[in-house]
């Protein structure tokens, strides 16, 4: 079975509501009430427990889509990534490995892009850097 299928039947299998529902998240598609009365023991617990969660997911998420990358399924591992950077748009780790994926299938000007935004984030970020030489001598 080639990647691009591969991929497809990933992409088909697993969506971030999946996930969501996996991790028992509430989402705006779940039911209001349910959510409303989920905070009753402290308001404080509600909002500790949610960021847990998403927390978790977001970790779950990151270390799929590494999983992914190193089994050089490039595509799955940028949906993956860019998913995480939708919740954590500061992600660095998420950057550089999204960078590193969309290098490797040709898309290195996206991939300079999304390094350029780890460089105003991290200026002195050495993999951002050493990414920017590879990919600039490679063009």
């Amino acid at each position: 079975m080639s990647e691009k299928t591969d991929n497809r039947e990933f992409l088909k299998r697993t969506t971030l509501q999946d996930l969501l529902n996996q991790k028992n998240v509430l989402t705006p598609l779940d039911n209001p009430q349910k959510r409303e009365n989920s905070h009753i023991g402290g308001k404080n617990s509600f909002l500790e427990e949610k960021t847990s969660k998403l927390e978790e997911i977001s970790l779950f998420i990151f270390k799929r889509g590494v999983n992914e990358l190193k089994q050089e399924k490039y595509c799955c591992a940028s949906a993956l990534f860019e998913t995480l950077l939708t919740f954590e748009p500061d992600h660095i780790k998420a950057k550089l490995n999204l960078a590193v994926a969309l290098s490797q299938v040709g898309n290195n000007k996206k991939a300079l892009a999304i390094l350029e935004s780890v460089l105003e984030q991290e200026p002195d970020n050495e993999v951002a850097i050493q990414n920017i030489k590879i990919i600039e001598e490679s063009i």
